[in-house]
């Protein structure tokens, strides 16, 4: 049973988060979840003695469960979320023994403990949809109209622009300017980016896909109002009746992102494809355009599609190769020829010691 005292001082640190540092109530419903897992792991025991608790929390972080909608969706926490616990539980306790009494006692040495540290090796293989992929959903037949173009074309934007579900969910028809390949995703014009950051970013050119996301533009841009959302919202029998679409677009819908899960585990049963969330999207454009970089201006570019703070998020989180892309680019260097004036040898040296000197420049970008 969770201790009555660390559930009301936990309270009173989320109002000190939410009313004196001036947090985003998003973000405080954010660090409530992790909250939960600190109460959880502490369950009757004071925080005032969390230092005899066992498992340490990194530790019992390592081991909790997954569950969505009352579901295990058996996996356990990811290393992001446990390092956001972490993080969390060390801000509280810095807090509480600054701001409450009885935390004195609670030793800072131990609450810089609150660390996940290193998680022993497992290789996990990166989950995305490839550009074939994205063209076989695109081609498969749903048979239902509307819905299908949809559908279909909400695949092919969220791989062209790499955007997040949540900010495409709420992107309005004025927002999307497909002549000039761009993406307003503005908090201004209602689009909800993570920490509602503005940025205008850009869509691949792929001219396939772009065809599948004009297709439904077609359809949405003249029924609408441009404030209207793109991903507009649809009922079941509306068939090919895009008049119908006007009279549906009233008012916005909190359940469009479920919708977007619903539309693509469809696409992918109907193309014989293992379903991944909407997210792996936004992971397909990232590794796509990372391939083709040639130089750090592309790289850059890209980061700034993504709409990351700086160069080390993005090769930290999209940087590392698929198991494919190793495999062939080691056998590749089989071929490769060097010389017998050591030419080949310098220029490959070069080149290495250039990406060195680019990947140390890139930690320190835009911090």
């Amino acid at each position: 049973m969770i201790c009555r005292q660390n559930y009301h001082d936990t309270r009173k640190w989320l109002d000190y988060e939410r009313d004196v540092r001036q947090v985003s109530e998003k973000t405080v419903s954010k660090y409530r979840g992790s909250i939960r897992h600190l109460l959880e792991w502490a369950d009757g025991t004071p925080f005032t003695k969390a230092h005899t608790v066992k498992p340490v929390y990194p530790v019992y972080l390592r081991g909790v469960p997954v569950v969505r909608d009352y579901k295990a969706m058996g996996h356990t926490l990811g290393k992001a979320t446990i390092d956001l616990a972490c993080l969390i539980a060390r801000d509280f306790f810095t807090w509480a023994r600054r701001d409450l009494r009885h935390y004195k006692t609670v030793e800072g040495a131990w609450v810089e403990t609150l660390r996940p540290g290193r998680l022993a090796g497992v290789v996990h293989e990166r989950e995305l949809y490839t550009i074939e992929e994205v063209y076989a959903l695109t081609a498969a037949n749903l048979g239902d109209g509307l819905r299908e173009k949809r559908e279909k074309a909400a695949v092919a934007l969220l791989f062209l622009s790499g955007m997040r579900v949540g900010a495409f969910v709420t992107l309005p028809i004025s927002a999307l300017d497909l002549d000039n390949l761009s993406v307003k995703q503005w908090p201004a014009l209602g689009v909800a980016t993570k920490n509602s950051k503005a940025a205008t970013t850009y869509l691949l050119n792929i001219s396939d896909l772009l065809d599948v996301v004009r297709a439904w533009d077609d359809i949405v841009r003249p029924a609408i109002q441009p404030s209207g959302v793109w991903y507009a919202k649809l009922e079941d029998g509306m068939g090919n009746d895009a008049d119908a679409l006007a009279r549906r677009e009233a008012v916005q819908s909190d359940r469009r992102r479920t919708g977007v899960e619903k539309g693509l585990r469809q696409l992918c049963k109907a193309a014989g494809i293992p379903y991944r969330s909407p997210h792996k999207l936004r992971h397909g454009f990232a590794v796509y355009s990372i391939k083709r970089a040639r130089t750090i201006a592309d790289f850059k570019a890209i980061s700034q599609n993504l709409m990351h703070a700086n160069l080390s998020i993005t090769d930290g989180v999209y940087g590392i190769l698929t198991a494919g892309d190793v495999q062939g680019t080691i056998a590749g260097l089989a071929g490769v020829e060097i010389g017998n004036d050591g030419q080949g040898q310098g220029a490959l040296i070069a080149a290495l010691e250039n990406l060195l000197t680019t990947l140390k420049q890139g930690q320190n970008v835009d911090r």
